[in-house]
């Protein structure tokens, strides 16, 4: 049975939650975290924790919420998703399809 970790953060005043499936980090199972602002499910913002760099601490989530926020995704627009990565020391928005920043060097392996 996976156990989910839920945690609650607050950017700029607005909270949100935040979620990762716990059992699911083992290369084996491909997850994100997942990010929605609390009262709405409507926009999803998904974060790749596949990088050596990155830490699921809440100074990373946050970073990655306020650069997704800065970068254009709006929590409470409906089916508005949004794929981010860490990579190379800082976050960048995945192209369309692209849900891992490791698929940038290979576009064709599937998840």
């Amino acid at each position: 049975m996976s156990r989910a970790v839920k945690r609650k953060i607050v950017i700029d005043n607005i909270e949100y939650c935040w979620v990762l499936d716990a059992n699911s980090i083992d290369g084996f199972h491909p997850t994100h975290i997942r990010v929605h602002r609390i009262g709405t499910t409507s926009g999803i913002l998904y974060i790749d924790p596949y990088n050596w760099h990155f830490e699921v601490t809440p100074k990373f989530i946050a970073q990655a919420i306020s650069f997704a926020l800065d970068s254009g995704w709006d929590p409470v627009k409906e089916k508005k998703k949004m794929y981010v990565s860490y990579l190379d020391e800082s976050y960048k928005v995945l192209p369309q399809g692209i849900k891992f920043g490791y698929q940038l060097n290979n576009p064709s392996k599937d998840v």
